[in-house]
């Protein structure tokens, strides 16, 4: 169960270096009607991407443990759970895998020194919940 939009960059690009920027991509997503449920697992996933990018490097306990867990959920192939990784993106229409494999080229961009994480990347200020 996929958009019409995930489709398309599937065949067309890697999710990693894509010219349609993570928050843009989301903003899609806002556009549209979504249920409360939808809407609480976008949250959810925004957040983790939001941590994940945030703490890669940590070098404080609290960083280092928000990245792990977050990771650890992301990398997860439990489905049991209603809001684990695989089930959120279920939900929203995403492929999990694709997703899950965009952001470990990305995670590896960054550990090689190729692309530098921007700090505040997503600041919720900017992009208030519509």
């Amino acid at each position: 169960m996929s958009t019409v939009l995930d489709d398309r960059l599937m065949k067309e690009r890697s999710f990693g270096l894509d010219t349609l920027a993570r928050d843009q991509y989301f903003d899609i997503y806002r556009q549209e009607h979504l249920e409360p449920e939808k809407k609480l697992m976008l949250a959810l996933l925004e957040d983790a991407v939001h941590i994940y990018q945030k703490y890669i490097r940590a070098r404080s306990k609290k960083g280092e443990e928000l990245f792990s867990k977050t990771e650890d959920w992301i990398l997860g192939e439990d489905s049991d759970w209603l809001f684990s990784f695989n089930n959120v993106c279920d939900g929203l229409g995403l492929a999990p895998d694709y997703i899950r494999t965009g952001i470990l080229h990305w995670k590896k961009e960054v550990l090689s020194g190729k692309y530098e994480p921007l700090k505040n990347r997503f600041d919720r200020s900017k992009h208030p919940p519509k």
